[in-house]
Protein backbone atom coordinates (compact mmCIF):
# COMPACT_ATOMS: atom_id res chain seq x y z
CA UNK A 1 0.00 0.00 0.00
CA UNK A 2 1.22 3.71 -0.79
CA UNK A 3 1.25 6.13 1.67
CA UNK A 4 1.13 9.98 0.81
CA UNK A 5 0.84 13.19 2.93
CA UNK A 6 -2.50 15.01 3.01
CA UNK A 7 -2.74 17.51 0.33
CA UNK A 8 -1.75 20.60 3.21
CA UNK A 9 -1.05 24.24 2.32
CA UNK A 10 2.84 25.18 2.24
CA UNK A 11 4.89 27.56 0.77
CA UNK A 12 4.99 27.11 -3.05
CA UNK A 13 8.59 28.72 -3.99
CA UNK A 14 10.04 25.03 -2.11
CA UNK A 15 11.82 23.16 -5.05
CA UNK A 16 9.69 19.56 -5.95
CA UNK A 17 12.69 17.38 -4.17
CA UNK A 18 12.05 18.78 -0.62
CA UNK A 19 9.82 16.52 1.81
CA UNK A 20 6.45 17.64 3.44
CA UNK A 21 5.71 15.92 6.87
CA UNK A 22 2.16 15.22 6.63
CA UNK A 23 0.95 11.65 5.98
CA UNK A 24 -1.88 10.12 5.18
CA UNK A 25 -2.76 6.71 4.22
CA UNK A 26 -5.14 6.78 0.74
CA UNK A 27 -5.06 8.50 -2.60
CA UNK A 28 -7.73 11.36 -2.94
CA UNK A 29 -8.13 13.38 -5.82
CA UNK A 30 -10.27 16.11 -5.36
CA UNK A 31 -11.96 17.94 -7.87
CA UNK A 32 -9.38 20.90 -9.33
CA UNK A 33 -6.42 19.19 -8.26
CA UNK A 34 -3.66 17.26 -10.12
CA UNK A 35 -1.24 14.92 -8.70
CA UNK A 36 2.00 14.54 -10.13
CA UNK A 37 3.82 11.33 -9.31
CA UNK A 38 8.07 10.93 -9.58
CA UNK A 39 9.20 8.26 -9.85
CA UNK A 40 12.77 5.47 -10.70
CA UNK A 41 13.16 3.76 -13.59
CA UNK A 42 15.20 1.55 -12.02
CA UNK A 43 14.61 -2.00 -9.84
CA UNK A 44 16.75 -5.15 -8.93
CA UNK A 45 16.43 -8.13 -11.63
CA UNK A 46 14.08 -10.32 -9.34
CA UNK A 47 11.65 -7.14 -9.12
CA UNK A 48 11.01 -6.31 -12.67
CA UNK A 49 10.27 -9.95 -13.07
CA UNK A 50 7.17 -9.43 -11.00
CA UNK A 51 6.93 -5.83 -12.26
CA UNK A 52 6.61 -7.74 -15.92
CA UNK A 53 3.53 -9.76 -14.36
CA UNK A 54 1.54 -6.70 -13.73
CA UNK A 55 1.45 -5.95 -17.27
CA UNK A 56 -1.00 -6.53 -19.66
CA UNK A 57 -0.46 -8.91 -22.66
CA UNK A 58 0.26 -6.08 -25.08
CA UNK A 59 2.22 -4.41 -22.51
CA UNK A 60 4.63 -6.99 -22.52
CA UNK A 61 4.40 -7.65 -25.95
CA UNK A 62 5.48 -4.47 -26.48
CA UNK A 63 8.21 -4.60 -24.00
CA UNK A 64 9.76 -7.54 -25.99
CA UNK A 65 10.13 -5.20 -28.93
CA UNK A 66 12.37 -2.99 -27.37
CA UNK A 67 16.40 -3.81 -28.80
CA UNK A 68 17.95 -2.37 -26.06
CA UNK A 69 17.44 -4.22 -22.97
CA UNK A 70 17.90 -1.11 -20.87
CA UNK A 71 14.95 0.59 -22.50
CA UNK A 72 13.06 -2.49 -22.26
CA UNK A 73 13.68 -2.71 -18.39
CA UNK A 74 12.90 1.44 -17.86
CA UNK A 75 9.56 0.66 -19.72
CA UNK A 76 8.74 -2.09 -17.69
CA UNK A 77 9.05 -0.59 -14.40
CA UNK A 78 7.35 2.51 -15.43
CA UNK A 79 4.35 0.80 -16.76
CA UNK A 80 3.87 -1.44 -13.31
CA UNK A 81 4.01 1.80 -11.52
CA UNK A 82 1.79 3.51 -13.65
CA UNK A 83 -0.59 0.32 -12.80
CA UNK A 84 0.37 0.38 -9.25
CA UNK A 85 -0.51 4.22 -9.13
CA UNK A 86 -3.72 3.88 -11.03
CA UNK A 87 -4.61 0.73 -8.40
CA UNK A 88 -4.40 3.03 -5.43
CA UNK A 89 -6.99 5.74 -7.14
CA UNK A 90 -9.24 2.99 -8.07
CA UNK A 91 -8.97 0.34 -5.71
CA UNK A 92 -8.84 -2.28 -8.87
CA UNK A 93 -5.86 -4.25 -8.55
CA UNK A 94 -3.08 -3.42 -10.79
CA UNK A 95 -3.20 -6.69 -13.11
CA UNK A 96 -6.97 -6.33 -13.53
CA UNK A 97 -6.95 -2.56 -14.79
CA UNK A 98 -7.88 -2.22 -18.17
CA UNK A 99 -6.43 0.63 -20.64
CA UNK A 100 -7.93 1.59 -23.52
CA UNK A 101 -6.03 3.88 -26.81
CA UNK A 102 -7.36 6.77 -28.50
CA UNK A 103 -6.52 6.97 -32.08
CA UNK A 104 -3.50 8.65 -31.70
CA UNK A 105 -1.90 5.97 -28.63
CA UNK A 106 -3.09 8.32 -25.74
CA UNK A 107 -3.75 5.21 -22.77
CA UNK A 108 -7.26 5.83 -21.05
CA UNK A 109 -8.56 4.34 -18.00
CA UNK A 110 -11.77 1.87 -19.38
CA UNK A 111 -14.35 1.13 -16.09
CA UNK A 112 -16.88 1.99 -14.61
CA UNK A 113 -17.41 4.82 -12.26
CA UNK A 114 -14.26 6.92 -10.45
CA UNK A 115 -11.51 5.02 -13.31
CA UNK A 116 -13.54 6.85 -16.40
CA UNK A 117 -13.54 10.13 -14.12
CA UNK A 118 -9.90 9.77 -13.68
CA UNK A 119 -7.35 11.10 -16.63
CA UNK A 120 -3.51 10.30 -16.72
CA UNK A 121 -0.55 10.71 -18.97
CA UNK A 122 3.15 9.90 -18.28
CA UNK A 123 6.60 10.05 -19.17
CA UNK A 124 9.72 8.79 -18.60
CA UNK A 125 13.61 9.21 -19.60
CA UNK A 126 16.86 9.01 -18.40
CA UNK A 127 16.32 7.28 -14.51
CA UNK A 128 12.65 9.01 -13.93
CA UNK A 129 9.17 8.58 -14.89
CA UNK A 130 6.72 11.42 -14.18
CA UNK A 131 2.96 10.84 -13.91
CA UNK A 132 0.42 13.09 -13.92
CA UNK A 133 -3.70 12.36 -12.63
CA UNK A 134 -6.66 14.78 -12.55
CA UNK A 135 -10.34 14.02 -12.19
CA UNK A 136 -12.61 14.70 -15.63
CA UNK A 137 -9.97 16.85 -17.48
CA UNK A 138 -7.19 16.18 -19.61
CA UNK A 139 -3.56 16.18 -18.78
CA UNK A 140 -0.27 15.85 -20.33
CA UNK A 141 3.33 15.60 -18.80
CA UNK A 142 6.79 15.30 -20.80
CA UNK A 143 10.63 14.51 -18.88
CA UNK A 144 13.36 15.44 -21.07
CA UNK A 145 17.29 15.39 -19.76
CA UNK A 146 19.56 18.56 -20.30
CA UNK A 147 21.75 17.71 -23.11
CA UNK A 148 23.30 19.76 -26.10
CA UNK A 149 21.68 19.83 -28.79
CA UNK A 150 23.62 20.48 -32.10
CA UNK A 151 20.32 21.16 -34.40
CA UNK A 152 18.16 23.47 -31.56
CA UNK A 153 18.03 26.19 -33.76
CA UNK A 154 17.00 24.50 -36.74
CA UNK A 155 14.48 22.60 -34.52
CA UNK A 156 13.16 26.14 -33.04
CA UNK A 157 12.91 27.87 -36.97
CA UNK A 158 11.28 24.86 -38.37
CA UNK A 159 8.81 23.69 -35.42
CA UNK A 160 8.32 26.64 -33.17
CA UNK A 161 6.35 29.81 -33.60
CA UNK A 162 8.67 32.84 -34.56
CA UNK A 163 8.86 34.62 -31.20
CA UNK A 164 9.89 31.00 -29.69
CA UNK A 165 12.85 30.65 -32.18
CA UNK A 166 14.00 34.07 -32.25
CA UNK A 167 14.01 33.45 -28.32
CA UNK A 168 16.34 30.45 -28.70
CA UNK A 169 18.25 31.88 -32.02
CA UNK A 170 19.31 35.35 -29.99
CA UNK A 171 20.45 33.90 -26.32
CA UNK A 172 23.42 32.81 -25.37
CA UNK A 173 24.44 29.14 -25.66
CA UNK A 174 24.08 28.45 -22.62
CA UNK A 175 20.24 30.32 -22.69
CA UNK A 176 19.02 28.96 -25.68
CA UNK A 177 19.75 25.24 -24.18
CA UNK A 178 17.38 26.38 -21.42
CA UNK A 179 14.87 28.07 -23.47
CA UNK A 180 14.85 24.65 -25.70
CA UNK A 181 13.97 22.39 -23.46
CA UNK A 182 11.36 24.50 -21.82
CA UNK A 183 9.70 25.04 -24.91
CA UNK A 184 9.84 21.54 -25.79
CA UNK A 185 8.61 19.65 -23.36
CA UNK A 186 5.84 22.28 -22.60
CA UNK A 187 5.07 22.01 -26.16
CA UNK A 188 5.22 18.26 -25.59
CA UNK A 189 3.17 18.46 -22.87
CA UNK A 190 0.26 20.12 -24.74
CA UNK A 191 0.12 17.45 -27.53
CA UNK A 192 0.12 14.80 -25.15
CA UNK A 193 -2.78 16.30 -23.40
CA UNK A 194 -4.94 17.26 -26.20
CA UNK A 195 -4.37 13.84 -27.41
CA UNK A 196 -3.42 14.49 -30.96
CA UNK A 197 0.25 13.65 -31.06
CA UNK A 198 2.75 15.03 -33.61
CA UNK A 199 -0.16 15.41 -35.89
CA UNK A 200 -0.95 18.73 -34.11
CA UNK A 201 2.21 20.90 -35.58
CA UNK A 202 4.04 22.64 -32.92
CA UNK A 203 4.21 26.10 -34.07
CA UNK A 204 0.08 26.01 -34.30
CA UNK A 205 0.35 27.16 -31.03
CA UNK A 206 2.77 29.40 -28.34
CA UNK A 207 3.37 28.41 -25.28
CA UNK A 208 5.77 31.29 -23.79
CA UNK A 209 6.48 34.83 -24.69
CA UNK A 210 9.13 35.93 -22.21
CA UNK A 211 11.26 33.21 -20.14
CA UNK A 212 12.11 35.60 -17.60
CA UNK A 213 8.58 35.53 -16.64
CA UNK A 214 7.53 31.67 -16.83
CA UNK A 215 7.35 31.47 -13.01
CA UNK A 216 3.59 30.01 -12.45
CA UNK A 217 0.96 28.96 -15.16
CA UNK A 218 0.67 29.87 -18.20
CA UNK A 219 -2.74 29.83 -20.50
CA UNK A 220 -2.00 28.72 -24.03
CA UNK A 221 -4.35 28.79 -26.96
CA UNK A 222 -4.64 25.73 -29.37
CA UNK A 223 -6.71 26.84 -32.37
CA UNK A 224 -7.80 23.71 -33.20
CA UNK A 225 -9.49 22.75 -30.11
CA UNK A 226 -11.39 26.74 -29.63
CA UNK A 227 -13.63 25.14 -26.88
CA UNK A 228 -11.17 23.65 -24.88
CA UNK A 229 -9.16 26.10 -22.16
CA UNK A 230 -5.19 24.87 -21.69
CA UNK A 231 -2.61 25.76 -19.04
CA UNK A 232 1.16 24.70 -18.45
CA UNK A 233 3.90 25.34 -16.07
CA UNK A 234 6.87 24.01 -15.38
CA UNK A 235 8.19 21.18 -13.05
CA UNK A 236 12.01 21.54 -11.64
CA UNK A 237 12.02 18.02 -9.84
CA UNK A 238 15.77 17.47 -10.42
CA UNK A 239 19.04 18.49 -11.85
CA UNK A 240 20.36 18.26 -15.27
CA UNK A 241 16.23 17.40 -16.30
CA UNK A 242 13.39 19.84 -17.66
CA UNK A 243 9.40 19.14 -17.44
CA UNK A 244 6.16 20.43 -17.92
CA UNK A 245 2.82 19.75 -17.33
CA UNK A 246 -0.43 20.93 -19.56
CA UNK A 247 -3.84 20.83 -17.70
CA UNK A 248 -7.11 21.17 -19.40
CA UNK A 249 -9.55 24.11 -17.87
CA UNK A 250 -7.24 26.33 -16.90
CA UNK A 251 -5.14 26.35 -13.60
CA UNK A 252 -5.61 23.79 -10.99
CA UNK A 253 -4.02 23.39 -7.25
CA UNK A 254 -0.88 20.92 -7.93
CA UNK A 255 0.50 18.42 -5.86
CA UNK A 256 3.79 16.48 -5.52
CA UNK A 257 4.80 13.26 -4.90
CA UNK A 258 7.60 11.15 -5.04
CA UNK A 259 7.51 7.30 -4.80
CA UNK A 260 10.89 6.23 -3.83
CA UNK A 261 11.50 2.71 -5.19
CA UNK A 262 9.48 0.40 -7.39
CA UNK A 263 10.29 -2.63 -5.64
CA UNK A 264 7.13 -4.70 -4.79
CA UNK A 265 8.30 -4.85 -1.08
CA UNK A 266 8.95 -1.43 -0.65
CA UNK A 267 7.14 0.85 -3.16
CA UNK A 268 6.56 3.64 -0.66
CA UNK A 269 6.55 7.08 -1.12
CA UNK A 270 7.56 10.50 0.26
CA UNK A 271 4.13 11.82 -0.83
CA UNK A 272 2.24 14.78 -1.74
CA UNK A 273 2.46 18.62 -0.82
CA UNK A 274 1.65 21.27 -2.95
CA UNK A 275 4.07 23.36 -4.86
CA UNK A 276 1.55 25.38 -6.84
CA UNK A 277 -1.58 27.29 -6.30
Amino acid sequence: MLLAPRPTRCPTNQPLGAVHPFLIARFVLEPGAIHVWCAPVAASEFARGRLAALLSADEQARAARFHFHRDRDRYIVARATLRRLLGEYTGVAPDQLILRYGPHGKPELDHPESGRAIQFNVSHRGEYALYALALRRRVGIDIEPLRAVSEAQRIARSHFTHLESRLICEATEEESRERFFRIWTRKEAVIKAVGTGLSMPLNEFQVTDNPERDTSWQVVRVPSQPDAAWAVCDLTFAERYRAALCVEAGPGELFFGRVQTADLSAFDTLGLRPILA
